[in-house]
């Protein structure tokens, strides 16, 4: 995107001016080195393909998600799994040992058999928005946009005032590019719960991309300070800066 162009130009702006000279016309112009180094994050989060603000977790509700402290990550120990998994078999139409077996897959990377999990949930219980939001978490991570968006677009048919599924949602359309209609779910997430404040940095950076500077700068603006180790956010901030003098 822009921001990614404008590293690149960055690195070969010496012609005329050394890199550290290019460094100290952006700090003067109020922008400060870690807005710089920010950038670079760009970079190595879109070759690692990872998300920018937050996490796809699952929305996991009515209690039947794992238990998972900061302590003990047992819904990431095979044990876990191996128990959810000896459930499935004496009962096969347990759908909570499939929802937190598909949730312990999904915290572990293992986002194919999550989405096999998180299917069957949707076949025994149906298509509750709890249910169709987990799907949609996995499909994310799998790079099947069109399919979660098809699950967040159905929870929210189910529940139109949940922010988070907005959220969801918008990140999806985000991750597939989609940047005006990621800024329009982020927008109707904050309409819903206007406390969100990583709505405000999701949307902040899709209107940076949109060339939207000035928006943009009034939601990162809002959103950095709660989060002010955010490199990606404060590698917008920082170019939009730099874009709007």
């Amino acid at each position: 995107g822009q921001i990614s162009s404008w590293l690149c130009h960055s690195c070969r702006y010496s012609s005329d001016w050394s890199l550290i000279q290019h460094i100290s016309v952006l700090v003067r112009s109020g922008i400060t080195i870690a807005f710089y180094l920010g950038v670079l994050s760009i970079a190595v989060r879109t070759v690692m393909k990872e998300p920018a603000i937050g996490l796809h977790q699952p929305i996991i509700l009515d209690g039947q998600a794992p238990e998972v402290s900061q302590s003990s990550n047992r819904a990431l120990d095979d044990p876990a799994i191996a128990e959810y998994t000896q459930g499935i078999q004496q009962d096969p139409k347990d759908s909570v040992a499939f929802n937190r077996r598909g949730v312990a897959y999904y915290q572990r990377g293992e986002y194919e058999k999550s989405v096999a999990d998180f299917s069957r949930v949707i076949e025994f219980e149906g298509p509750s928005p709890r249910n169709l939001s987990n799907s949609g978490s996995g499909r994310v991570k799998l790079d099947m946009f069109d399919a979660a968006l098809d699950d967040y677009t159905h929870a929210i048919a189910l529940r139109d005032d949940d922010a988070n599924l907005y959220m969801a949602r918008g990140q999806a359309y985000a991750d597939k590019g989609l940047k005006a209609e990621a800024v329009a779910d982020f927008t109707r997430a904050i309409e819903r719960d206007a406390t969100m404040t990583v709505a405000y940095g999701w949307r902040g950076i899709a209107l940076v991309e949109l060339e939207q500077y000035r928006q943009g700068l009034e939601d990162l603006e809002r959103y950095v300070p709660t989060q002010p180790t955010d490199t990606m956010a404060l590698a917008a901030q920082g170019f939009a800066l730099f874009k709007v003098g």
